[in-house]
């Protein structure tokens, strides 16, 4: 199977800057060589384990450094990366490892609980969590090191991809995408934040959840351009008013309920004059937040949907 067009780039910026600040996860500071510790310990344990490309991985994602290294260990390998909403009750993460039977499951030890734990055994399935603190570091948590014959293995053809959908018309839906389609989409976002601005090295502010489209759509193309991500785990409007002081972004997506809880803390017009470009999606965008955006800042609005 052909590997991304991204890949070699991908590879070059994990090689680079070692020292340097990758993500600002909360004020907590992960560099590049973190990252790639993460990235190689993922390659590692699905060579270990026995996936091919392209074989789905479920990852628990959160939004937590970890995470997206792992996010970008499973693309590099040229396996797929299937999301899986950490945000559940342990009964209905179980009843998802159950349906879905994936052969390698990753998460947070919090989201490993006896009960997912149980239902990942009974389905075959290899579980990992990240170690504490950093999550450099992979630990299994279920006793098979290897697949069972009852995991799902079969690749769906080209699918690299498995994202989940917001969920506003029931529940979220996994969405499957291709090879092609993903580096599409991570060309159409750079030419986005080049839109904006000078986009390569740049930091972008991610509030979005990483399972999402607007998460791992900001998420891949971070990391093919090398730019710094700051990062939530859960939405914080002052926090979030800060980082977009302390890091003037050019430009600048989250939830359109977001911008609104954001808009309520009456920034003014200088804390926003840096951003070029405000992109919304995954509902519409309330038309005064809008206005607000485009006539009291002076901040071009783009909608996206799908």
């Amino acid at each position: 199977m052909s590997r991304s067009r991204y890949e070699a780039q991908i590879r070059k910026v994990l090689g680079e800057r070692q020292q340097e600040t990758a993500i600002d996860a909360d004020g907590i500071q992960f560099t590049w060589g973190e990252v790639k510790s993460v990235v190689s310990a993922i390659e590692r344990i699905l060579d270990e384990t026995g996936l091919v490309e392209p074989e789905k991985v479920g990852l628990m994602g959160r939004n937590l450094p970890a995470h997206f290294a792992a996010l970008w260990g499973v693309f590099v390998s040229g396996r797929c990366a299937s999301m899986v909403q950490a945000f559940q009750p342990p009964q209905a993460l179980a009843a998802d490892l159950t349906a879905n039977r994936w052969p390698l499951v990753i998460g947070e030890p919090r989201d490993w609980t006896a009960e997912v734990i149980a239902a990942a055994e009974a389905a075959g399935t290899v579980g990992y969590a990240f170690a504490e603190p950093a999550g450099t570091r992979l630990e299994r948590v279920t006793r098979a090191a290897k697949p069972g014959p009852q995991t799902d293995r079969s690749p769906e053809g080209e699918t690299v991809l498995q994202l989940l959908s917001s969920g506003t018309t029931g529940k979220p839906k996994r969405i499957s995408l291709s090879r092609t389609a993903v580096d599409e989409m991570i060309e159409r976002t750079i030419q986005q934040f080049e839109m904006a601005g000078p986009a390569t090295n740049a930091t972008q502010l991610l509030p979005w959840p990483l399972a999402s489209l607007g998460g791992t759509n900001g998420a891949l193309p971070a990391v093919a351009l090398g730019q710094r991500l700051a990062i939530q785990e859960k939405f914080d409007a002052p926090k979030m008013l800060e980082l977009i002081r302390r890091y003037r972004p050019a430009f600048l997506s989250i939830p359109p309920s977001a911008v609104g809880m954001l808009l309520q803390l009456k920034p003014s017009r200088e804390d926003l004059a840096s951003v070029k470009l405000y992109s919304s999606g995954s509902a519409p965008l309330d038309s005064n937040v809008r206005r607000m955006l485009e006539e009291d800042y002076g901040i071009p609005v783009a909608e996206f949907y799908g």
